[in-house]
């Protein structure tokens, strides 16, 4: 019985060459895990995109909203400043 060191020593030492159908196997496995690997890069490429997309659209919501807000804020504050007026106005009769 060959121990492990002894059996992958001989097989580096004898190279033996690849037939044509292996040859031929791998080209096809190769060209496979090519397809794949595009196939995953476009997703991939096409996931960043709508990310991108959303993340703008989520901005323009946040600028809209701090809008609204600030809106709503100058509201308040001439509410407050017309109570004051009509206060000082009832005061005045």
């Amino acid at each position: 019985m060959q121990t492990w060191t002894a059996r992958r020593t001989h097989l580096n030492q004898t190279p033996r060459p690849l037939s044509t159908p292996q040859v031929d196997r791998y080209k096809q496995l190769l060209l496979k895990q090519r397809d794949i690997m595009l196939a995953l890069t476009k997703r991939l490429n096409d996931r960043d995109e709508q990310i991108l997309a959303l993340q703008e659209e989520l901005d323009a919501y946040d600028k809209y909203q701090a809008r609204i807000r600030g809106a709503g804020l100058w509201l308040r504050v001439r509410a407050a400043r017309r109570e004051q007026v009509e206060a000082g106005l009832r005061e005045r009769r």
